[in-house]
């Protein structure tokens, strides 16, 4: 019996107490140690670049509060009978993923995925045109085989292969049509011609462009958005995100979006903070500009399956858009405020506050921007999803 499941293939908040999904960063496909020693701007840099992609796996494991079940080739089942010998039915399962650091399909056999982990192998190589990043969930496939003697181990061999089936295919989730659920995927970084700023505790400058939003961005696109049956099945003929929750936080206006992207200019409000700004899952990013989470990629997430924690508020003072660091930005928040005749916070606030971070979570900060997805590869077959984020000053 064989079972295969090929699928082709994304901000900051305080940690929540219910949090369960860990997601997990492996480096073992990083094979340039672009997150280390080898990164082209030196060992420094590599050092923040593995730090901002950590700080963006931390935000999203703090936000989604799902249980995953635990993926493990089970024990084979061995049956005896009286007089006869012992007959064994086993099973194997294997997953399938674009290397991060060339391209190449993989495929491993029997991995042990804990319960509630979340796995993104990294890594980084030239990518081609202007693509900065690229991220998607992986694949996989179970078989199983065997002989039995008798009714009642056929009936526990089902059990076992019911359980085994569900965790592979969706890690258990109660839904599998409307609930995401995989083993991990992966993320790369454009390691050729890109001038990064690789500090997520500060945003970029003129001419950067911000790893930690590439970071976020692509790891929403592993956790579903843009590349999974979920978010697919949400699209209308009218190019729509027809989900309840984005909606909702859309203000009852069904936002536009493609297979692999909510439109550019679709706006939100940062999630957790104030300011309104393009969403995190937009198609493209503006160079030396930083994008965050907003309300309505969280909402996005909620509509293909997951648990997202509520949106934070901000407890900075004077850090007027919830990026966890008082600089320029919330200054102009402040002062549209006045002028709006809405005032928010106060320019006494502002200025006395001015250069603080949330401690312990100044990987949030920056303004506005935001990149691309990609794809993974599932079993045989390998995809990617590039969109082409704009590199304008």
């Amino acid at each position: 019996m064989n079972r295969w499941l090929l699928t082709v293939a994304i901000a900051t908040a305080p940690a929540a107490t219910a949090a369960a999904i860990n997601v997990s960063i492996d480096y073992t496909y990083d094979t340039s140690n672009f997150f280390g020693a080898g990164n082209p701007s030196g060992a420094a840099a590599g050092a923040q670049a593995k730090a901002a992609l950590e700080a963006a796996a931390d935000f999203y494991s703090d936000i989604l509060e799902d249980s995953f079940a635990e993926v493990r080739k089970p024990d084979d089942y061995i049956s005896s009978a009286p007089g006869g010998a012992d007959v064994t039915y086993s099973w194997d399962w294997q997953i399938a993923f674009s290397d991060p650091a060339t391209g190449n399909g993989v495929i491993l056999n029997n991995p042990v995925i804990a319960a509630d982990e979340f796995r993104i192998y990294a890594g980084a190589r030239n990518l081609s045109g202007n693509t900065l990043g690229l991220g998607g969930p992986g694949g996989s496939g179970w078989s199983g085989g065997g002989a039995w003697y008798f009714p009642s181990q056929r009936a526990e061999i089902d059990a076992i292969e019911e359980d085994f089936s569900a965790a592979v295919l969706n890690r258990g989730q109660p839904n599998p049509n409307l609930d995401f659920g995989r083993w991990g995927g992966i993320i790369t970084f454009d390691s050729v011609g890109t001038n990064w700023n690789y500090d997520h505790t500060s945003p970029p400058s003129p001419g950067e462009n911000d790893l930690y939003s590439v970071a976020l961005h692509e790891l929403g696109h592993t956790i579903g958005i843009g590349a999974s049956d979920q978010w697919t099945a949400l699209i209308s003929t009218n190019g729509r995100f027809q989900g309840a929750n984005a909606i909702a936080a859309n203000n009852n206006v069904a936002p536009l979006a493609d297979d692999d992207h909510f439109n550019d200019g679709v706006m939100s409000t940062v999630y957790g903070g104030v300011a309104t700004q393009e969403v995190l899952m937009g198609p493209n990013i503006t160079t030396g500009t930083r994008k965050l989470p907003t309300v309505l990629d969280a909402a996005s997430l909620e509509d293909i399956g997951w648990q997202v924690a509520a949106a934070p508020q901000a407890t900075l003072p004077g850090d007027y858009n919830g990026d966890n660091i008082v600089n320029a930005a919330d200054y102009t928040i402040w002062r549209d405020s006045v002028g709006a005749g809405n005032v928010i916070g106060s320019y006494t606030e502002w200025r006395e506050n001015f250069g603080e971070t949330l401690s312990g979570n100044a990987t949030l900060g920056g303004n506005t921007t935001a990149p691309e997805p990609a794809a993974i590869g599932l079993l045989a077959a390998a995809a990617t999803l590039g969109v082409r984020p704009q590199r304008s000053a």
